[in-house]
């Protein structure tokens, strides 16, 4: 699982040459879809489940998520995003149980990569 995947980078690299499935996660909706797009460009996109939302200990609760365009420093704390605080831009994001992401797609992780910016 790449919690927090942005553009897909390091989900790439967990791709690339095997037949890993992966499920990608970000609450940013742009982002995700480069992600998307970066991974079907290498042939990769058909290993992957892509969901978009905010990883949290609480199932379907909005919070204010901090984040310009695809910026890798999208947070849900102002402080971790500072540009995006500083132009007051912001989305609201549902957030996910990791454990019900899952379940509902019957995925049993053996590796989960958490890049969310503060938020871990």
């Amino acid at each position: 699982v790449d919690v927090g995947c942005n553009i897909g980078q390091s989900s790439m690299l967990m791709l690339i040459g095997t037949e890993n499935r992966l499920v990608c996660v970000d609450p940013n909706p742009r982002a995700l879809s480069y992600c998307a797009e970066n991974l079907i460009y290498n042939g990769l996109a058909t290993q992957v489940h892509f969901v978009n939302a905010f990883v949290g200990e609480e199932e379907g609760k909005k919070i204010e998520f901090f984040t310009i365009g695809v910026g890798a420093a999208g947070s849900m704390f102002s402080g971790f995003a500072k540009s995006a605080s500083l132009q007051k831009k912001s989305i609201s994001v549902t957030t996910r149980r990791l454990d019900s992401i899952c379940k509902q797609i019957n995925f049993a992780p053996d590796l989960i990569k958490i890049d969310v910016e503060g938020a871990e």
